[in-house]
């Protein structure tokens, strides 16, 4: 049986998925799927990316910058937007998990490093 608590995070990471989807889906229509086949590079570097930064404490924007500027020859400043547009979601989902999972925050020590 899913305790309250856990089925309320998964309404509400369900929720901001169909959020992010059908604002996605509304701005691209009626050639969403175009999109999906022109871009589909992002998604692959994405994917690694965030792998990568997963594995790593390096951010994903910043794997993802090289390969994008170098490899799929996008311009550095939509590069670069990008990356810290990717970098602002991971951190927002990051943050609804915590206070979602109840995580305990040490303050002092966030007090400490900044």
């Amino acid at each position: 049986m899913i305790s309250k608590e856990k089925s309320c995070s998964y309404i509400v990471s369900l929720l901001l998925t169909v959020i992010v989807w059908g604002s996605w889906l509304f701005y691209t229509y009626p050639d969403s799927l175009q999109v999906i086949q022109n871009y589909w590079q992002v998604s692959v570097t994405m994917i690694f990316g965030s792998i990568i930064a997963g594995a790593t404490s390096e951010g994903g924007g910043a794997i993802a910058f090289p390969i994008f500027t170098k490899v799929l020859q996008i311009s550095p400043a939509d590069a670069k937007v990008f990356s810290l547009a990717i970098q602002s979601v991971g951190m927002v989902a990051a943050s609804i998990a915590i206070i979602m999972m109840r995580v305990q925050v040490l303050w002092r020590v966030i007090v400490w490093v900044e």
